[in-house]
This record gives structure tokens, sequence and C-alpha cells, in this order.
């Protein structure tokens, strides 16, 4: 009986150190597996920031081509009715020389 008794007091304490080598490595997976979840996201919000930045380079290129377009429309807007007023000034007049 005592060499029983011995002998699973042995296997416990096998168990108990493979139980502790197991929780050791647990924990050291959960810290690499923490610092890996650390490192991505850190690298996530550097790709959103640099995706902001470059949306918000190209929004503002958009904007003063956009302001550039409407002036231009906007010079076309008064050369068209300035022509106009040319041209119904002129009217009349050849009107009469007929």
């Amino acid at each position: 009986m005592k060499t029983a008794l011995a002998s699973v007091q042995i296997q416990m304490d096998i168990l108990k150190t493979d139980m502790n080598a197991e929780r050791d490595r647990l924990h050291e997976d959960n810290g690499r597996l923490k610092d890996l979840n650390s490192e991505l996201r850190l690298r996530g919000r550097a790709e959103v920031d640099s995706f902001r930045k470059e949306i918000e380079r190209l929004a503002e290129g958009m904007k003063a081509e956009l302001e550039a377009a409407e002036e231009a429309h906007a010079v076309a807007l008064r050369e068209r009715d300035s022509l106009q007023r040319v041209s119904l000034r002129n009217r009349p007049s050849q009107e009469i020389q007929l």
C-alpha cells in the first residue's frame, strides 16, 4: 500500500511539474500574442493615418481644381454674356443699314 501511495505521489508530482510547465508556456504564448496584437494595432493606426493624410492631400488638390474650374466657368459665362451684349448692340445697327 505504501509503495502504491508513493507511486501515486510521484505521478502527482510529475503531473504538477507538467502543469506548471504548460502554464509557463501558455503565459509566454499569451505574452507573445499580446505583443503581436499591440504591434498590429500600431501598424494599423500608422496605415490609417497614412491613408487619411493621402485622402486629405487628394481632397485639397481636388478642391483647388474645382475652384479653378468654377472660376473658368464664371469667366466663360461673363465672356458669353459680353458677346451676347455686343451682338445685340450690333443687330439694330445692321437692320437699320438694310
